[in-house]
């Protein structure tokens, strides 16, 4: 649950760092806020991986609640969803040589 917690406050503190260079002032708790209605609304499976709907409810929110200009609001939202991306982009990567050994490993099972 800490891990968890540590990890909240990193994209928590991520996001206010965005919007505060690009030129947006919105308190830190009212990004935590937003942020995890946000994701709630995230979990609605009308999307594969609420791809497009983070984007907009994030948009929305900050647009409406946090005061946000229009253009803010999205370039935030879509640069959230990039950083994401490029974040799990390295596991990708590895994966086909994660794959070729187990599949190794189920040909050739040495005992123990």
């Amino acid at each position: 649950m800490l891990c968890t917690f540590g990890n909240m406050l990193f994209i928590f503190a991520s996001v206010y760092i965005l919007i505060e260079g690009l030129g947006g002032h919105v308190s830190f708790w009212l990004v935590a806020g937003l942020w995890s209605l946000a994701y709630f609304i995230t979990l609605i499976p009308i999307s594969i991986n609420g791809l497009g709907v983070q984007e907009l409810a994030l948009a929305y929110f900050f647009l409406h609640v946090g005061s946000l200009s229009a253009a803010t609001s999205l370039s935030m939202a879509v640069l959230i969803r990039i950083i994401f991306m490029l974040a799990s982009l390295p596991g990708a990567l590895f994966l086909p040589s994660i794959l070729l050994a187990i599949s190794h490993q189920k040909k050739d099972p040495t005992p123990l």
